[in-house]
């Protein structure tokens, strides 16, 4: 097959996409490793021992290197570190892949891990427009309905056959936001039916998780079968999004970065402690010269090797503002539309002075996006508990849910939130932490029909769909998934995490109406302004009774209605209200959508309880 120069320079730039570590190309094997005051450091390839020489220093830490030729790929390795008459033996932290449970590093020829026909993906959507979708690769996959007989969850997730990929296309979203994908430590590659983790305890960051592979023992297939998977999205228009943890690590005395740098790596408080703002036992120093690199080069190496379209951050505020400020900048050298987002929260007190810390207002100046955790409380009210949202008729969650609307932007005096503009507001009502919103719902709603805990699940996603921000929806919610009331399950396993498939067939109406919600919202530019000056000139807030809350939305571009009205009502009543001047077309209420119309209204209208009312003028 013939590469076009594009297509060639972005192989080579993938191939070389990290400086350093164990990196082979064509018959030149080259090896380049930073490490704190070594006294050897050796190779073993294959049981066969090279030594390392010092070449440099680079941020007052030693660079070793070394070159061979020959032929290494798939060859397994380990690095010797001696230090006062100490042998360490660990992978390097900039390992490329591994074999079964990350035993050896394996040396990999980058390129002969491409698919066929691997090329960059251009994505085209601006941040504004973006629709999220977060899944976990095996949540998704393991269902005995989704209809994937391949051996591998990469695998699965890839298979067009399934229910998967074409579920997310005909749902809509735009981005599939991917729970961690990169090798993490408590699941056994060789027992993946009795051992289950999200995977927010990395180990390595550079290496596909072995036990989504269908053969893990292999270090390239585990590269290839990830990058089909992205492939596969690709091919049909989703971006995607991994959630990378960089601020911490899983066993840290032995782990390669501890090995590599064991006075610099992790921060520790005044007290000599290890710091523990992620509630892990330690965090990565994101704000010394090397591990900010490391960090840096990580990310690079997954938009150019893989593909990557944006990263979400976990426990974003453990890492210090400058690294976000160089992440953003480099990343968007290769990408500028790469969607960049986090928590803005740490796990527990951390060891990095607040000041520093990436916390909410720190993204002013950039497009980096935050959770928007108060938007979230105030539509479904706390995570785990039994408080009431306003979807429930909670009356001192109000401002709160406006402020959400409108993005959370500085609207007017009275009406103001974190953000520069939308495009910094990840809007969510649940997420993979906590009680999912079906299981929140009727926890906090214990006295509520079925039907009516139902009717709060839509109203909250009309609430979260037609508000400006970028709107992030969690695998089954569209589908009313349970979690059977698990608000912790990051190692619950397959019975309380996958996500069933006959829950879509039974649920249908909640799945096409939130479907249809998104189809409105992608139609319309009214539903997703990219700034502020856009929101205070095109909305207007509608209210005019207790509980009672509307935005009037101003059309703009061509294929915009000339104006929308969004109200909803909190009550647990329906409210007769006058309708601005004219006649409006009545897209959806009480839970039903009809992108056609369901008829002309003017005058007085009645607006079902606890729901959603669309109006639209052409």
């Amino acid at each position: 097959m013939l590469l076009s120069r594009f297509e060639r320079l972005n192989r080579t730039q993938g191939v070389k996409s990290l400086e350093n570590g164990v990196i082979f190309n064509g018959d030149r094997l080259t090896v380049r490793l930073l490490i704190e005051e070594a006294d050897e450091v050796w190779i073993h390839i294959d049981g066969s021992a090279h030594p390392l020489a010092k070449q440099g220093v680079e941020h007052d830490v030693d660079v070793w290197s070394m070159e061979l030729t020959g032929q290494f790929h798939k060859k397994t390795y380990i690095i010797e570190v001696i230090r006062d008459g100490l042998h360490h033996f660990s992978i390097d932290p900039w390992a490329v892949s591994t074999n079964t449970n990350s035993q050896m590093g394996v040396i990999l020829d980058l390129e002969r891990t491409h698919p066929l026909n691997w090329t960059s993906f251009d994505c085209k959507v601006p941040q504004q427009d973006a629709v999220l979708y977060e899944a976990h690769v095996r949540d998704f996959t393991v269902d005995d309905d989704y209809g994937s007989n391949l051996c591998g969850a990469f695998n699965r997730f890839s298979d067009m056959s399934a229910k998967g990929i074409p579920h997310l296309i005909d749902l809509g979203v735009t981005h599939l936001h991917l729970l961690p994908l990169a090798d993490y430590t408590s699941v056994d590659d060789e027992d993946i039916d009795n051992t289950y983790n999200w995977g927010y305890d990395p180990f390595l960051f550079n290496v596909p998780e072995g036990s989504y592979s269908s053969n893990p023992e292999d270090g390239a297939i585990r590269v290839r079968e990830m990058k089909q998977m992205v492939q596969a999205l690709h091919d049909n228009g989703i971006a995607v999004v991994m959630d990378v943890v960089y601020n911490h690590t899983s066993h840290e005395r032995e782990h390669p970065l501890h090995v590599f740098f064991p006075n610099l790596a992790y921060r520790k408080y005044d007290t000599g402690e290890w710091g523990n703002g992620s509630g892990c036992g330690n965090e990565l120093r994101t704000e010394h010269p090397v591990i900010r690199q490391f960090i840096i080069d990580s990310l690079l190496y997954w938009q150019r090797e893989y593909h990557i379209d944006g990263f979400r951050f976990d426990l974003m505020s453990l890492y210090d503002d400058e690294t976000m400020y160089q992440i953003e900048q480099e990343l968007r050298k290769h990408d500028p539309n790469v969607l960049l987002y986090g928590e803005p929260w740490t796990g527990g007190v951390s060891a990095l002075h607040l000041e520093r810390q990436f916390t909410k207002g720190k993204q002013w100046s950039t497009r980096i996006a935050l959770f928007n955790d108060e938007f979230r409380n105030g539509i479904k009210g706390d995570n785990d508990g039994h408080v009431k949202g306003l979807i429930a008729g909670n009356e001192f969650e109000q401002l709160a849910v406006l402020r959400g609307m409108l993005g959370s932007i500085q609207y007017n005096e009275w009406l103001s939130g974190f953000a520069k503009d939308p495009i910094q507001s990840i809007n969510y009502v649940s997420a993979h932490d906590n009680l999912c919103l079906f299981d929140k719902i009727e926890k906090s709603c214990p006295e509520f029909f079925y039907n009516d805990r139902v009717r709060l699940n839509k109203f909250a996603l009309s609430v979260l769909l037609t508000s400006q921000g970028i709107p992030f929806l969690s695998q089954g919610t569209e589908f009313l998934h349970s979690k059977k009331g698990a608000h912790n399950s990051y190692n619950a396993g397959d019975a309380v995490n996958r996500i069933s498939w006959k829950k879509k067939v039974e649920n249908d109406d909640m799945y096409s109406f939130c479907r249809d919600l998104i189809r409105l919202r992608k139609d319309q530019t009214g539903f997703r302004m990219a700034d502020a000056n856009s929101i205070r000139r095109r909305t207007s807030i509608f209210l005019n009774q207790h509980k009672l809350i509307g935005l009037s939305l101003k059309g703009e571009s061509e294929g915009d209605y000339t104006d929308i009205l969004v109200i909803h009502n909190f009550n647990d009543f329906n409210i007769t209200t006058g309708l601005p001047p004219g006649e409006w077309i009545l897209v959806a209420t009480e839970g039903d959508i009809d992108l056609s119309g369901m008829g002309w209204v003017e005058g007085d209208f009645q607006l079902p309880y606890y729901s959603t009312t669309i109006l639209v003028k052409l």
